[in-house]
């Protein structure tokens, strides 16, 4: 692997962008969707970025970023295609030991973004490293087909049970298998046919046999 894939906690934390285009609405978008508090610097916002800036989590500052602006930050993105400004923020970011990303320039960036299939909360992410983004895209593409939204709800429904379970089924191993048994099984298909009461009264009939399961001599 050329990057180490991790999915970054960024609620209440400050991303920089730098950057007033498409990309830097995009970063901002993103950013924001995963709670982060963001601070936007250009002097020239175009019209998709525009439609940002009363976020109540969005700082805008219509000028370029200064070394001070990078305290507190958890990564910064640079977005605004001029060079002088992309290697300062580099720099900057290098003497702050802050996460740093500069557009389609590969040597100066410490992470990428990968084309991402949302069905929170279940993300995939698909990155070619840069090499091709074409197929990242492609495949992303396929993997939307292939994953209705339907199944970020299941997850969301299903993690309702998480403590239920844990307390029920002592054995990882065993627990694992309800699990599987849970989301493939019927009560996985009746949430996913649009019943989800009869997805609960399963669930709660599976972990009655599992506890009896548990509870019995060989159990």
């Amino acid at each position: 692997m050329d990057y180490l894939p991790i999915f970054l906690d960024v609620r209440g934390r400050k991303v920089l962008i730098d950057g007033g285009g498409t990309i830097a609405a995009r970063r901002a978008d993103l950013a924001l969707s995963a709670g982060a508090r963001v601070a936007v610097f250009d002097p020239e916002p175009s019209e998709e970025l525009q439609q940002l800036l009363e976020h109540e989590r969005l700082d805008f500052y219509p000028r370029p970023p200064r070394r001070t602006d990078l305290e507190g930050c958890a990564m910064v993105y640079g977005t605004s295609e001029i060079e002088a400004r992309d290697n300062s923020l580099f720099t900057w970011s290098r003497d702050a030991g802050v996460l740093c990303n500069i557009a389609d320039v590969t040597e100066k960036c410490d992470f990428i973004t990968p084309s991402i299939v949302d069905r929170s909360p279940i993300v995939v992410a698909v990155s070619s490293a840069g090499a091709a983004p074409l197929i990242a895209r492609i495949i992303r593409a396929r993997i939307e087909v292939a994953l209705p939204a339907a199944f970020g709800k299941l997850a969301e429904f299903a993690s309702a049970f998480r403590v239920r379970i844990a307390s029920t089924i002592a054995n990882a191993r065993e627990r694992r298998r309800f699990w599987e048994r849970m989301i493939e099984g019927p009560a996985g298909d009746f949430f996913l046919s649009g019943d989800s009461d009869r997805a609960a009264r399963q669930i709660e009939s599976d972990l009655n046999a599992a506890k009896t399961d548990e509870d019995s001599p060989t159990g």
